[in-house]
């Protein structure tokens, strides 16, 4: 050892941490490099060496050569062996190494306490086991650099916050705690039937919801939880004034998602459930105002016929439900064609207009006529006819289901008296007979009484007109027989 090395060590009096630290290490692993250390990560000669008391000398270690000083950067020289040597107060430490416990005796100690104080110098990371860091949310204990410290790679992670949840890492359990953010303090109270007044500047507006589960987005204004007293059935709730958006919310959960039961601008409807409590977010319209709001409980029918609201529930709202058929400019919805048969408008909406519509059967602009013929019938009377010198007039014979679209003749007969008389008819062509009673507008299928494609008996009443039709499906045409008994 040279004399300027030696009095260049001598000048401070004390040995410097980072040579300790040296020492240390070399005397209980020999070489090793830095970072997380396992089980049996161990370089080089672990044997203690029998004088563990000096730790200042470097012929302590497995290495008899004289350590460097890498601490001071000034003195090149070698540590001499003599442990009463100290270094130039100059050498620099490595702030990166946590200062070893004062204990280090036994550091495979099981101890399974809380440490509270500095970390305790490891090897292994059974040299931690049962350690305990006093920040739990910071990760759990192990060996990195050689000392028991929580490992950051595994600190606890909350999830982010939500609409009105936030939650945090409590440091003495390790586990996540959440709070509800969102207050459902109320200030104010809405009920059955009373119309409710206060003003936006009345103590208890908070700051509006960012979002809700139902209903309108809110437009960012303040707003004011106010209870729900006795809601019961189907019930609206009315902003009147001052009001630019309401919500109802559950007020077991208070939260505007999932908690949300209706949401509108200024009037909204939901169904109370028997008991239940809830609370209105009456969102404000903006300082110094009235609000005013209008609550209605157990609505049965449509009260409202202009605010596009389904007040009772039914599927039907406004002018589309029958209870406001007639009132605030809802009109009568007209169900049968009757009487507008040549507007060429189906306003019964049933899919006919006008005289395709059997609404308008009876109407003379669509009545069916039938033609008769000149020659006059009496007892007695026989012909021998073909439907094919007919008129194809009438095809809707109220006594016959299927349409008669063939060519038609028609008799006519006026009673002189009352009693029964046989018509005696035959056709082979598919024709059919048919009795129409004149009852003031001629002779239309519309007054068809009865049908026959054989005989057909009549009970006359002297003075009434009778016709008897005979037409047939399609466009048929053939030859019949035609008789009248006038005893039969």
């Amino acid at each position: 050892m040279s004399s300027r090395g030696t009095s260049s060590r001598l000048r401070s009096g004390k040995l410097p941490v980072g040579l300790c630290l040296a020492a240390l290490a070399l005397l209980t692993t020999g070489c090793f490099e830095s970072g997380r250390l396992g089980e049996g990560a161990l370089t080089g000669d672990t044997t203690v060496p029998p004088d563990a008391t000096d730790t200042a000398t470097a012929t302590d270690t497995t290495d008899t050569s004289p350590p460097t000083d890498t601490a001071d950067t000034g003195d090149t020289a070698t540590a001499p062996p003599d442990s009463a040597d100290t270094v130039d107060a100059s050498d620099t430490i490595d702030t990166a190494d946590t200062t070893v416990a004062a204990d280090t005796s036994d550091a495979r100690d099981a101890d399974t306490t809380t440490d509270t104080g500095p970390l305790r110098a490891c090897l292994t990371q059974g040299d931690c086991a049962g350690l305990v860091g006093e920040d739990r949310c910071a990760g759990p204990i192990a060996c990195i650099d050689y000392g028991c410290r929580p490992d950051p790679s595994r600190a606890v992670v909350c999830p982010g916050p939500t609409t009105c949840e936030a939650s945090t890492c409590n440091p003495s359990t390790g586990l996540c705690d959440t709070r509800n953010t969102c207050s459902c303090e109320t200030h104010g109270a809405l009920a059955c039937g009373v119309l409710t007044s206060w003003s936006s500047n009345d103590p208890g507006a908070i700051a509006t919801f960012p979002e809700f589960g139902c209903g309108p987005s809110p437009s960012g204004n303040r707003m004011r939880i106010v209870e729900l007293t006795g809601a019961s059935g189907r019930v609206r709730v009315d902003g009147q004034l001052g009001i630019l958006g309401l919500h109802v919310l559950d007020s077991d959960r208070c939260d505007p998602l999932t908690g949300c039961v209706a949401g509108g601008g200024t009037a909204l409807y939901f169904d109370a459930s028997p008991g239940k409590r809830y609370v209105v977010a009456v969102e404000e319209g903006g300082p110094n105002e009235q609000v005013r709001a209008q609550t209605t409980c157990n609505i049965t029918s449509e009260g409202r016929c202009q605010d596009g609201l389904d007040d009772d529930a039914d599927g039907k709202s406004d002018c589309a439900d029958t209870d406001c058929h007639g009132r605030e400019g809802c009109p009568v919805p007209i169900t049968q064609e009757t009487g507008r048969c040549t507007n060429l408008v189906d306003d019964d909406s049933d899919g006919a207009t006008d005289c395709a519509d059997p609404d308008c059967g009876d109407d003379r602009a669509c009545l069916e006529t039938c033609e008769v013929l000149t020659s006059s019938t009496y007892c007695n009377y026989k012909q021998g006819l073909s439907n094919g010198g007919g008129k194809a007039r009438s095809t809707h014979y109220a006594c016959n289901p299927v349409p008669q679209t063939a060519k038609e003749v028609v008799f006519e007969i006026t009673a002189g008296f009352s009693g029964r008389i046989r018509i005696g008819f035959q056709s082979a062509a598919g024709l059919a007979l048919h009795l129409l009673v004149e009852t003031g507008r001629g002779c239309t299928p519309r007054d068809c009484v009865a049908m026959s494609t054989g005989d057909l008996y009549i009970d006359l009443v002297e003075g009434t007109t009778y016709y008897l039709a005979v037409d047939g499906p399609g466009a048929t045409v053939g030859a019949f027989d035609f008789e009248i008994d006038c005893e039969p």
